[in-house]
């Protein structure tokens, strides 16, 4: 059997484990939710990241063409860029699948395969930089969003400062200033 067959053959397993994997980073409730909720709407991290850890072992496993990181993927990508992971923690997902493609498929069984392995790792690699390279674009993307909020002061609104009560407190202090000359 050589190493695309074997692949194949755990590909169920393999894609499950990585998925637990990738959602063990998250809570024990967010975890079990993302793992268990089934609709796409109600779930959208949970849906992209089974959809997008699937179709990508596929391409690494010359199942599907390895043309682009898969959109689901992407998505996934954009959601971990937007909440509290460092970028290593955020990609260290991708690393993860080497690990457990040994375990099932044992590591003397990965050695004799040699440059299959290797090829399979190198596959990995490129993944994690392009993944790295959609993480910081939505990154960017994120700071520049910032930035525009604040210059256009919207960053008042966004503290729960509405500029019509900052207005009424402004009144209520000159009141008392006014109070407080007259005594």
């Amino acid at each position: 059997m050589n190493f695309q067959e074997a692949l194949a053959e755990k590909k169920t397993h393999i894609v499950q484990q990585w998925i637990e994997a990738v959602m063990s980073t998250y809570s024990a409730d967010g975890a079990s939710f993302f793992l268990k909720q089934k609709d796409r709407f109600a779930n959208p991290l949970g849906f992209a990241a089974k959809t997008g850890l699937t179709a990508v072992y596929e391409q690494l496993a010359g199942e599907r063409p390895c043309h682009s990181i898969p959109p689901e993927l992407r998505q996934f990508v954009k959601l971990r860029s937007v909440q509290n992971f460092s970028p290593s923690a955020a990609l260290g997902f991708v690393y993860l699948l080497k690990a457990i493609v040994v375990e099932n498929l044992g590591a003397k069984n990965v050695a004799g395969m040699g440059g299959e392995w290797i090829a399979f790792e190198a596959k990995i690699d490129a993944l994690a930089l392009s993944l790295f390279d959609l993480y910081t674009e939505d990154r960017e993307l994120l700071s520049r969003v910032k930035i525009d909020e604040y210059k256009r002061g919207n960053h008042v609104m966004a503290e729960g400062r509405c500029p019509s009560s900052m207005a009424v407190n402004n009144q209520e202090e000159k009141i008392e200033l006014k109070v407080i000359r007259d005594c």
